[in-house]
């Protein structure tokens, strides 16, 4: 009895936790792309079957991920077309068996046979890039091309002992006509696969018709009309932040990719499953290529784009950058605003081959008065949404409205230091332009040098009736992890990176200078 609710219970959490494999042919791009955005389903994922070796860009992609990968060469087996498919399905069938795996996804091109399907009956998926019923088997697309379809698209349906006869999970859209390759259709595969794995366990059959719990079903018009009259814009999106991405997605314009920075705060916070990391320029710069677009969105790509060579007739390259352009071009305007006390903002322009510069679209404003650093980054990723959604409405034209504002650039040094005895405003403005944890500024004084994050001035009388015979740089207190010290006849608060660092400091210390 033990035993049978043990086995009940381990079914149960496999239901809840699948554990994948893939099998794919041919080039794997599907695969490649979900390694490429480091999608959330590879964390399942124990196993890939490849039926077209060697291919070292899968290997490698597999190893770093710790998946097993079993190549099958059919060449060297010597197999026939009948033989390969009772091969393929035996060594799937023991290996899926092996590693206890719940589902299998299939971009592959040869048929699955026997008692794989039994076993695992409903449990085994197929992405064919046709609008099932229409156009099953081989060359797909090349078919439904030659019979004039009005639709292309992409099904995703369980796999039975038919030539993609299963019962249909999904299906994807795109009008014939935006035909341009086969990956204007392809592509639709990756958000598919993984809408399935997130709702795996919503998906159930019945009278092999599929349902998917909580999903929507609705008659719906294709091409629709926009309610507007403006054509639909299709765009790829480059960045780092989310904010400008969240006002594109409430628009009307069409995403045809999302390629987020690795490691950014985008890549950490993203909600969305269909985007593309990317890591260097080359990856950049190949997605973009392959990629039908009428606008190129970029906030926050840390690379400089040929846009002179990469640019097609009819397209525009749009740039959203924070600050007040042509103020604080380069890469680090926020720190430079408050800085230089230079005003802040968003800018939006039409970008060229040069550093943040190019026609100004629209320009949103922020007092910068009493805003610390990491409140103006925020404030600063809300302009920049803001001015896109001017800009938008605007259909990207300039306007007249825009204030020119004197040209500067500035991008910050590695290491950031400052002595005490510099004055106490360029203190304050170069404390407090880095006063976050990864840049903090360093300050020297005769005691060591430390992080800090926050300086500012306190004013208040009480501390002149207590303090009549403090020495310049005398430290007067320390609490928590900041320091009160005399300079200039004015009280200033220092607060530490490391409140270890207090421990170093007392009362009566003298900061700068000659005495304790």
């Amino acid at each position: 009895m033990i035993d049978t609710i043990a086995q009940a219970i381990l079914q149960n959490m496999r239901c809840i936790v699948p554990k994948i494999c893939f099998y794919v042919s041919g080039a794997a791009q599907r695969l490649i792309a979900l390694f490429k955005k480091d999608s959330k389903i590879l964390q399942s994922t124990a196993l890939i079957v490849f039926d077209n070796p060697p291919l070292s860009l899968l290997n490698q992609y597999a190893k770093n991920k710790n998946i097993e990968l079993l190549e099958i060469d059919y060449k060297k087996l010597g197999l026939n077309l009948k033989e390969r498919n009772i091969y393929l399905s035996n060594t799937l069938l023991n290996a899926m068996q092996r590693l206890d795996i719940t589902h299998c996804f299939c971009f592959g091109r040869l048929l699955l046979v026997g008692e794989l399907l039994k076993i695992y009956q409903n449990k085994i998926i197929n992405f064919h890039p046709s609008i099932l019923p229409l156009f099953s088997g081989n060359k797909a697309i090349d078919k439904a091309l030659e019979n004039k379809a009005f639709l292309l698209g992409n099904t995703a349906h369980f796999v039975d002992d038919g030539i993609d006869s299963g019962p249909i999970i999904m299906q994807s859209i795109i009008k014939s006509s935006e035909f341009r390759d086969y990956e204007d259709v392809l592509s639709l595969q990756i958000p598919m696969i993984e809408y399935i794995y997130n709702n795996i366990d919503s998906i159930s059959i019945k009278n092999n018709i599929v349902s998917i719990k909580d999903s929507t079903s609705y008659p719906a018009f294709f091409p629709s009309i926009l309610h507007n009259n403006t054509k639909e814009k299709k765009a790829i999106f480059i960045g780092n932040r989310l904010d400008v991405l969240d006002e594109i997605l409430q628009s009307n314009i069409r995403l045809e990719k999302i390629l987020i920075l690795k490691d950014s705060y985008a890549h950490k916070n993203i909600k969305l499953e269909n985007f593309i990391l990317f890591d260097t320029k080359e990856i950049l710069l190949n997605e973009i290529k392959n990629c039908n677009f009428d606008i190129l969105i970029s906030n926050g790509c840390p690379f400089i784009l040929p846009v002179s060579s990469l640019k097609k007739p009819n397209q525009k390259f749009i740039n959203i950058h924070p600050s007040l352009l042509p103020s604080l071009r380069g890469k680090h305007p926020i720190n430079g605003a408050i800085l230089f006390n230079k005003k802040a903002g968003a800018s939006v322009h039409m970008m060229n081959d040069e550093v943040d510069k190019g026609e100004i679209l629209s320009q949103v404003e922020i007092p910068l008065k009493n805003l610390s650093l990491a409140l103006l980054y925020k404030l600063s990723f809300k302009a920049e949404a803001m001015a896109f959604k001017i800009a938008l409405q605007n259909d990207f034209k300039a306007t007249n409205k825009i204030k020119i504002y004197k040209e500067s650039y500035y991008s910050r040094p590695k290491d950031i230091k400052i002595h005490i005895n510099s004055n106490n405003k360029k203190l304050i403005r170069t404390i407090n332009a880095f006063g976050i944890e990864n840049i903090a500024a360093t300050i020297i004084t005769k005691i060591g040098e430390f992080k800090v994050l926050e300086i500012k001035k306190i004013k208040n009388k009480f501390l002149k009736k207590i303090s009549p015979h403090y020495k310049e740089y005398e430290i007067l207190e320390t609490y928590e992890d900041k320091i009160l010290f005399l300079k200039n006849d004015e009280f200033l608060e220092l607060r530490f990176l490391n409140r270890k660092d207090i421990s170093k400091l007392k009362s009566k210390m003298i900061l700068w200078g000659g005495g304790y």
